[in-house]
């Protein structure tokens, strides 16, 4: 089977389609698709966008001295004289003619790209006027009718109104020319034979062929090259787009591969944590004398115990909380604790925090200044939950069995300061800290200062830390209430 004859074997829902495409690859639409510069390169109900305010600004200055020039060129002839040598040339032209017609055509400049076709009626009318009652400047005007007819063709959107008035006013040119050869009364001498009227009508014809449709090939081009700049940027965009996409893809696999890793593995050994702690509890009661038990042994069983449970549910909402994303389904419409939920912890649970902590054995002061304002936002309290959380679990791991730790949590109207020091030792292994005074931070590791300063970052904030003179650990945290862009670290006020 021909490829015609499989063509027009494709009937039923895409029949018309085939036949559409049938007409648009034939030789009049494609001819059309020449003249119009419509030939599917730009994207689909393409049209060129005008010039903004720079724009016209700047072809009205250029239209202002386009008048000034035609005016100072016809100035220019009539004054040199050159045109007194023939006695059929009359060059005493009326001062309304030395300003009508620049004016003209330089309103058609101004307008070339904001009316293009307007401009260009306007124009052919003018230049055609100015043949007729013998305008004499002769010299400029033609190349700015060019680049009228040009400017038509590379900046109208009706491409069938422009392409139609192009084209008949290029004929009527042409017509005019044959005409003026034929009768010999425009063009060459009454009495010149026919061989110099042939040969002299013959120059004037390839002449306004190279005028009016080298000025139509430029104009269509042009256009078609903005319409191939406007496809690119298209292509760029949906680019971007893809690359968007990508990324957030990537983004939710990440999630997706951290929440089957919490899930797996250390939720699995935090559980099995608590249930031996649970069992360890029973043995120690059931196998020993209750009395021979101290009572903190018993008590630090269970709040191991609570912790493990407690450590639990916060995984799971977290897997949750990185699982909703994926699965359409927003945190807030899932069946999560309020207040216990990791990603809703708020200033007002800072006490609590700091009680559990100070129920496990270690001494933590606490003190408040100014109340919280209302204006915080949910990211902010978070943050400033998670530093003192961070801060006094480094406490406890690296300051000593005895150290205590000072948390001094401040409020202004647009920020927050949370202070937390130590007097305990720490390890040995530290190196120099960023709060400028010799001190040092740990050099193994440093996981958690680094999560603590981009939380603070992450929220506009700035976090301190480094070691006090003459013992102890500081970790300064200042953030904004509403949020805000990333700002550089600075020293900030001590307590």
């Amino acid at each position: 089977m021909t490829t015609s004859a499989a063509s027009a074997a494709r009937t039923g829902t895409d029949g018309r389609a085939v036949a559409s495409e049938a007409v648009e690859r034939g030789p009049f639409s494609r001819l059309w698709g020449l003249l119009t510069a419509v030939d599917g390169s730009a994207p689909a109900g393409w049209t060129r966008p005008q010039p903004g305010r720079d724009g016209v600004r700047r072809d009205v200055a250029v239209g202002v001295l386009v008048a000034m020039t035609i005016a100072v060129s016809h100035w220019s002839v009539l004054g040199s004289g050159i045109l007194e040598v023939s006695g059929t040339i009359d060059v005493d032209q009326p001062p309304w003619m030395r300003i009508l017609f620049p004016a003209a055509m330089g309103l058609a400049v101004a307008l070339r790209r904001v009316a293009p076709q307007f401009a260009l009626a306007w124009c052919t009318a003018a230049f055609l006027v100015s043949l007729g009652v013998g305008y004499l400047e002769q010299f400029l005007t033609p190349y700015v009718y060019f680049y009228l007819l040009y400017s038509a063709g590379a900046w109208s959107a009706r491409r069938t109104a422009v392409t139609v008035l192009r084209i008949l006013i290029t004929l009527a040119m042409l017509s005019s020319t044959f005409v003026g050869v034929v009768v010999g009364s425009s063009v060459g001498a009454p009495d010149a034979s026919i061989e110099q009227n042939a040969a002299f009508g013959l120059w004037a014809s390839i002449l306004n062929v190279l005028f009016y449709v080298g000025a139509l090939w430029l104009g269509n081009s042009e256009y078609l090259r903005a319409g191939q700049r406007a496809t690119m940027d298209a292509q760029v965009v949906e680019l971007e787009r893809s690359r968007a996409q990508l990324a957030e893809q990537a983004v939710r696999l990440d999630r997706l591969r951290i929440a089957r890793e919490l899930h797996d593995s250390v939720a699995h050994h935090v559980s099995l944590m608590g249930v031996q702690a649970a069992v360890a509890r029973r043995t120690l009661e059931v196998s020993t004398d209750s009395r021979d038990v101290p009572e903190s042994v018993t008590t630090a069983m269970e709040r191991v115990e609570v912790s493990a449970r407690e450590a639990v549910e916060e995984l799971q909402s977290v897997l949750v909380t990185l699982r909703s994303e994926d699965e359409g389904t927003a945190p807030e419409a899932l069946s999560l604790p309020t207040v216990d939920s990791p990603s809703t912890r708020t200033l007002a649970q800072i006490p609590a925090l700091v009680d559990s902590v100070t129920e496990s054995g270690m001494t933590v002061s606490f003190q408040q200044y100014g109340e919280s304002p209302e204006s915080v936002i949910s990211t902010v309290e978070l943050t400033v939950y998670r530093v003192l959380q961070e801060a006094l679990t480094n406490v406890r791991k690296h300051a000593g069995p005895v150290a205590s730790a000072d948390v001094r949590l401040r409020f202004d109207e647009d920020w927050i300061e949370l202070d937390v020091t130590d007097d305990g030792v720490g390890p040995a292994d530290r190196v120099p800290d960023d709060l400028g005074n010799g001190g040092s931070v740990l050099a193994g590791g440093g996981r958690g200062i680094v999560g603590m300063r981009e939380r603070a970052h992450a929220v506009g904030g700035t976090l301190t830390v480094g070691a006090r003179d003459p013992r102890g650990f500081r970790v300064l945290l200042r953030v904004p209430t509403r949020g805000g862009e990333r700002i550089e670290d600075g020293t900030m006020a001590r307590g």
